[in-house]
């Protein structure tokens, strides 16, 4: 179900402590109205004693997925059960538009990540059972559900054996089965896949579609990604988040980043990543902000997505032309492989620290490092003296704490994904900062 705005506010109001307190000085206009913070957010939406749900755990029939955050302060999204058929019927018809242009039926492995309450896989699942017609063969879809974390020998002799011509995943793991492709054309026929082999025993030479979702893909994995599968359709499937909820879709119009507006059923703006004013003109970068109208349990009302954009296309708040093309992330969070890290999240570990070494500034930098991402943590001291006495231990105790606190990115590590983090102690004017404010973001991506 889509409800109205007034109906969405009337209802956070009057059921959801947090925005009852958010909202007492609102006076009803669409700009009056707070943008959420995430660290008050997130600290209201706790196991116990939750100030942010509009309906308690025990009187709710839904679904619960992880959404980030660390070991001891588990971070979650909940929906309905009418939600969450809402979320995938919404995010089916956006990925419509990728599936019935070429007129055929579709052979699709799911190769997004199941289990721990993570999302994609099932909502995948989900979304493509609705995306599929019986109406007619050409707009009929097989669903194959391999999962990511399956052995990248048993996905590849499924594709073979089942002729499937479509891929779904995040990228990194769709590159990890082209990279075992090329190794095994590299050892010969002998390997199953070579020069020699036909269409019938190659996958390479059968995908004639790939759609990525979950991180970004960076010009040289596309590249590689058309190099081992010649011919192949590369897109987005969408954009969507966990926390939030369908984000964006990708039609015939987009170019590469680019995603179209739910229009009817969310409200997706672009504001200053200072001012917090709403833009509404091209090409001026911002941070999103968005508004999802088919949630009420859990409502998401002015939340900052997390990542920066610009509107290629704006014609109104509410058209369905509105156009906005990615443009890294925001200062809610530096993104590594598939793991977001937040400024809030280090608190924890920084109690690794040595008490007399004060930390007056954190930074975050994303980067694209030999085809793969790395994150580095930035931690300005403030006596710069300080730094002489920090050896290699300092930032082996603080990397095994971050481990710790978020075992998700060392898997991602250990799996070769991404590469390990830096740990640098530095002063405050080797920060990078705006060269037009002086402020010092706290989030910067290079990729």
């Amino acid at each position: 179900m889509i409800y109205s705005v007034n109906e969405l506010l009337a209802h956070a109001i009057e059921f959801s402590p947090y925005y009852r307190q958010l909202y007492y000085k609102c006076d009803g206009e669409w700009n009056s109205i707070p943008i959420v913070r995430h660290e008050h957010f997130w600290k209201a939406n706790t196991i116990e004693n939750n100030q942010l749900l509009t309906l308690p755990f025990e009187q709710t029939d839904g679904v619960v997925f992880k959404s980030g955050g660390t070991t001891g302060c588990p971070k979650f999204s909940l929906y309905s059960i009418e939600e969450w058929e809402e979320f995938t019927q919404q995010f089916a018809w956006g990925m419509g538009h990728l599936f019935w242009g070429d007129g055929n039926a579709k052979r699709v492995a799911n190769l997004f990540y199941a289990g721990g309450l993570y999302a994609s896989f099932v909502f995948i699942m989900r979304s493509l059972e609705k995306c599929s017609s019986p109406a007619s063969a050409a707009r009929r879809l097989l669903h194959f559900p391999l999962s990511g974390q399956a052995p990248i020998s048993d996905n590849l002799k499924a594709i073979a054996d089942y002729q499937i011509d479509t891929l779904v995943g995040i990228p990194t793991t769709i590159v990890s089965l082209a990279d075992e492709i090329h190794r095994r054309r590299c050892l010969g026929p002998r390997a199953g896949v070579g020069a020699n082999a036909g269409a019938n025993t190659d996958p390479g030479k059968m995908i004639k579609r790939i759609f990525f979702g979950g991180e970004s893909l960076y010009p040289d994995q596309k590249k590689f990604l058309e190099d081992i599968f010649p011919g192949v359709h590369i897109s987005s499937i969408g954009y969507a988040s966990v926390d939030a909820g369908h984000l964006g879709y990708f039609s015939s119009e987009c170019s590469e980043g680019e995603h179209q507006v739910f229009a009817d059923s969310s409200i997706m703006e672009i504001v200053d990543e200072e001012t917090l004013e709403p833009i509404t003109i091209p090409l001026k970068v911002g941070k999103l902000v968005y508004t999802n109208l088919t949630r009420k349990v859990m409502p998401i009302i002015r939340y900052p997505v997390g990542d920066r954009a610009y509107w290629t296309i704006f014609d109104g708040q509410r058209s369905p032309q509105n156009r906005f093309k990615l443009q890294g992330r925001s200062d809610e969070g530096a993104r590594v492989g598939t793991v977001t890290i937040s400024i809030d999240d280090l608190a924890p570990i920084l109690h690794q620290v040595p008490s007399h070494m004060h930390i007056i500034q954190k930074q975050l930098l994303s980067e694209r490092v030999a085809g793969k991402d790395r994150l580095t943590i930035k931690l300005a001291l403030a006596n710069f003296a300080d730094l002489a006495s920090i050896g290699d231990g300092n930032t082996e105790s603080l990397l095994s704490a971050l481990y710790e606190q978020r075992p998700q990115l060392q898997g991602e590590v250990d799996n070769g994904k991404v590469l390990p983090p830096q740990i640098l102690f530095t002063d405050i004017n080797s920060l990078e900062s705006n060269p037009r404010t002086g402020k010092i973001p706290q989030v910067i991506d290079r990729r």
